[in-house]
């Protein structure tokens, strides 16, 4: 497959550019995906009740 041992140093550093860069940008997805669910949930929470009242 990819011999990363043997590969140049700046074919080493646009993997790992790429790398670091994907898994930031996975870890933001997740995080805003997240505070929009529970946001969400919260706004539905707080409608149903004013609702029911």
């Amino acid at each position: 497959m990819f011999d990363f041992a043997r590969s140049g140093l700046s074919k080493k550093l646009t993997i790992i550019s790429v790398l670091s860069t994907g898994s930031a940008l996975l870890l933001v997805f997740f995080a805003f995906a997240a505070t929009t669910v529970l946001s969400h949930t919260g706004d539905e929470r707080k409608q149903l009740s004013s609702l029911a009242g």
